[in-house]
């Protein structure tokens, strides 16, 4: 027996076992014994195994809340902090609703134009010191923000700069050598214009204008010379600045055995009214000079193609230098306006003439003279910076939407992109703010800030190439900011085609800014409806994926409840729908079988997104308040199903003009427009970070499919007649029936997948999962490893731009379907007299890989 001290009330019955108990005295002196007395008894065991578990169960429960509270009050994300139990009756929720209100009221203009003014105060070309001011800025904003896995990510590349010590210029010298013109006599502080990646040299010569330097062009100065000879070689061609991207620009003088190239800004396009410009309008004053890099290949850093410039990249500069052989500078249309006084030969054709008070010409040069460039571009490895923060998902983390914005510019970058810097930050500010207050999306948001996107998009490539097994395996959707704002006329979206329901719900959503709402009736009140009026596309219902007879396809395909569906209830599903939610089938049928709905235009990889999509499968989106140019209703013509609208380009874009007061004066002075974009983005990002099912509506892709297959079925039987005998047999086998059958499986497995959907059983969550998975791959199914036949390093065979511009777009598909477009360029335009022969024999090998992708794509929806 263990002997237990205790203190207990002094009385002798007062025993456990009924026992007398040994009693000790207690000294008179000490106080209040009195009425107690300190014993020493034996104690039963049972007893104290009952008092020693009671005085555990007490310790552990002061230990535990102890801890619970040290823990809470030193843990700030108690809304990830959730049993297992709780995650699973999360993890059936659809999105909070409630959540969009807070994130559009949040969303303030002023904020964004604070920090647009900073982001633009100074010029921040990638890897100068003030590039790496503003990265250290945006962690710091992510910091204090409260951002997880914050971290600034770099890579050594390489840049092409202005040598500091010999600027590039332009002179004009008489047959004696005496200079009589100098472009340095013309020069603005702190802005040198320079061609990135443009390689050093000196060359003196004659000029010949050539237009856009697009391919007809040449063509037709060959058909005005009446030669098939180079009539090209060793000039130095001029070009006008205008949709055509430089890179193509130099790619065709080079391929013409141009000494150099010169670009200019017409104010044709940069001040067609010539009013007063810069400051006192957005128009481009006359000594205005745009720079644009003329390597853009979609690959990055030029020393590491398909692989991240990291510290153990080998580097080789091989493949680079067979790309670029001949120097180019960008100049003003003042300094045009000296050589084109100076050009002599035939006048050009009337629809060549530009905006200047002259005549011109053709070349080459009067009175002997020569033109002399010099450009002394020097290449320089520099450390860029990407800088990337986090909210974490609740439910499935590893499931991400990444947002991203470019932060480097070749100037002052106001418009591209300080403003959308500013608008990025307003975002992250204000998703955090959600998260501190007990919010958290179902899926992870990665906020990235590139650094050096005018550099062949060095930024968002070169982390591509580093995680995109990752990405491949776990991104949901990329989302760019970046010129938001260039106007006020209408919405110009870029998309792919499993975003498109995403953004119009997201545009439904927004409200146009007061001063407009003022000043339209009540039938115009959204961001969809301002782009609805201002660029609709208008379908004919024969081209749909879904003919008239819809009832009975539908029936054959099983789905008997959908039976009554007719297209004439779609104005009514629409309608039921937007209301309240119901089916899933049914919403997205009438979405995708709209006869007029606004037009989403094909994504041209010039943007930060590129790598994501042309690379890694994501479906990305970028979009923009711009100022719209045509001269007739789009409305009125109903001829084409598909209506392209000229956006009028920012005039000061990539000169030393695109400051801060242009956006404050004359573009968005309150920038309220910044602030409707900004809300756009957030309902869009909210939507897909939150939804129980992904936002994806697969027709939209099965009606992009089919609108290629009945435009290059029309031009197959237009051309075929012109071959001969041989090439005609060549054509003859391409094999356009499994193309169409390939296509038409995975519209039906499209549409049976998203009759599968409406009768999910959501307290599933692995069936959850499964959906979203599904449809998560749908945009990796188009991707092939090869790549395309004329660039491997974009793989994407629907969505990557076509590496020629084709003298017209013979299948308005607007540069998708790459492979088949450069090959078709060959055969119809046949641009550079090249073999027909070997592009159809390209074109044979290639279709069967497309119609396998496709395939593929219809299997991935089929049923698991």
């Amino acid at each position: 027996m263990t002997m237990t001290a205790q203190y207990r009330p002094y009385r002798d019955e007062d025993c456990v076992d009924g026992t007398e108990t040994e009693h000790i005295g207690w000294p008179d002196h000490e106080p209040g014994v009195q009425i107690y007395e300190k014993t020493t008894e034996e104690i039963p065991f049972n007893v104290r195994r009952r008092r020693s578990l009671f005085m555990l169960i007490i310790v552990s429960i002061l230990v535990g809340t102890i801890c619970f509270f040290t823990g809470y009050f030193t843990h700030t994300s108690h809304s990830i902090c959730i049993n297992n139990t709780a995650a699973l009756f999360k993890s059936n929720q659809d999105e909070d609703i409630t959540i969009r209100a807070k994130l559009l009221d949040r969303i303030d203009s002023l904020r964004i134009s604070r920090l647009a003014r900073e982001f633009s105060s100074k010029p921040h070309v990638a890897g100068s010191d003030e590039d790496v001011r503003l990265a250290e800025k945006v962690q710091n904003f992510f910091i204090k923000n409260r951002l997880e896995h914050i971290q600034m990510k770099n890579y050594s590349v390489l840049l092409s700069l202005p040598n500091p010590s010999k600027p590039n210029f332009i002179s004009i010298i008489n047959n004696s050598g005496k200079q009589i013109y100098n472009s340095l006599n013309i020069s603005t502080p702190n802005y040198e214009a320079f061609c990135p990646y443009s390689p050093p040299g000196i060359v003196t010569g004659d000029v010949m204008f050539v237009n856009y330097g697009r391919p007809i062009d040449y063509l037709q100065l060959q058909e005005l010379f009446n030669t098939t000879e180079n009539i090209f070689k060793g000039k130095i061609l001029l070009a006008k600045q205008y949709h055509v991207p430089a890179s193509e620009q130099y790619k065709y003088a080079m391929i013409m055995n141009a000494s150099a190239l010169l670009l200019y800004p017409d104010p044709l396009h940069y001040n067609p009214r010539n009013e007063s410009p810069f400051p006192d309008s957005e128009w481009l004053p006359s000594d205005g000079i745009r720079s644009d890099s003329i390597f853009w290949n979609g690959a990055g850093d030029p020393q590491t193609f398909g692989l991240p410039s990291n510290g153990h990249a080998f580097k080789d500069l091989m493949e680079f230098s067979d790309q670029i052989s001949i120097p180019t500078q960008p100049i003003s249309y003042e300094q045009a306006a000296e050589l084109f006084h100076n050009l002599d030969g035939m006048e050009v054709p009337a629809d060549w003439r530009g905006g200047l008070n002259l005549t011109y010409r053709v070349g080459g040069m009067k009175n002997h003279v020569k033109v002399h460039l010099e450009v002394h571009n020097v290449l320089q490895n520099r450390t860029i910076n990407n800088v990337m923060g986090t909210i974490r998902g609740q439910i499935e983390p590893d499931r991400y939407i990444i947002v991203g914005n470019q932060r480097d510019s070749l100037s002052y970058g106001a418009v591209d992109s300080a403003t959308g810097t500013g608008t990025f930050l307003e975002l992250v500010r204000v998703f955090s703010e959600l998260v501190k207050e007990g919010w958290r999306p179902r899926r992870t948001i990665i906020f990235a800030s590139w650094g050096a996107e005018e550099f062949n998009l060095l930024g968002s490539t070169e982390w591509v190439e580093e995680m995109n097994k990752i990405l491949y395996m776990r991104t949901v959707a990329y989302v760019n900011i970046n010129m938001l704002v260039t106007g006020n006329d209408t919405l110009s979206v870029e998309a792919s085609p499993l975003l498109y329901h995403a953004i119009f719900n997201a545009t439904k959503e927004v409200l146009l800014p007061k001063t407009e709402l003022d000043q339209r009736p009540e039938n115009f009140q959204t961001v969809y409806d301002k782009w609805l009026t201002g660029e609709p596309i208008m379908r004919n219902a024969t081209t749909l994926v879904l003919n008239q007879n819809i009832t009975s396809h539908l029936k054959q395909l099983g789905l008997k409840e959908l039976e009554n569906f007719h297209r004439s209830d779609l104005h009514q599903f629409r309608r039921e729908e937007s209301a309240e939610p119901g089916s899933i089938l049914k919403t997205y049928l009438s979405s995708a079988l709209a006869e007029i709905r606004p037009n989403v235009r094909p994504l041209d990889m010039f943007g930060s997104y590129a790598p994501f999509v042309s690379m890694a499968g994501i479906p990305s989106i970028d979009l923009s308040f711009v100022r719209r140019n045509y001269d007739t209703d789009p409305l009125e013509n109903d001829e084409y199903e598909r209506i392209s609208f000229n956006h009028m380009p920012y005039p000061l874009l990539h000169t030393q003009y695109d400051r801060f007061e242009t956006m404050e004066r004359f573009i968005d002075p309150e920038f309220r427009y910044h602030q409707v974009a900004g809300q756009v983005m957030s309902e869009l990002i909210r939507d897909l970070a939150d939804s129980l099912f992904l936002p994806f509506n697969i027709l939209d892709y099965a009606q992009l499919l089919k609108d290629f297959y009945l435009k290059s079925t029309q031009l197959h039987n237009i051309i075929l007649p012109s071959f001969d005998q041989n090439d005609h047999n060549l054509m003859n086998q391409l094999d356009m029936k499994s193309l169409e059958s390939a296509i038409h499986n995975f519209t039906n497995e499209a549409i049976k997948f998203h009759a599968r959907q409406d009768k999910i059983d959501i307290k599933d969550p692995l069936a959850i999962r499964r959906i979203n998975d599904q449809l998560m791959l749908i945009e990796r199914q188009f991707l092939d490893h090869r790549g395309i036949p004329s660039n491997n390093h974009r793989r994407h065979l629907i969505l990557s731009p076509a590496e020629t511009a084709s003298s017209f777009n013979a299948l308005e598909t607007e540069g998708l379907f790459p492979a088949l477009l450069d090959e078709l360029d060959q055969i119809i335009g046949n641009a550079f007299r090249k073999d027909i022969h070997h592009s159809l024999v390209r074109l044979q090998k290639h279709l069967p890989i497309l119609i396998n992708t496709i395939q593929s794509a219809a299997e991935l929806l089929a049923e698991i």
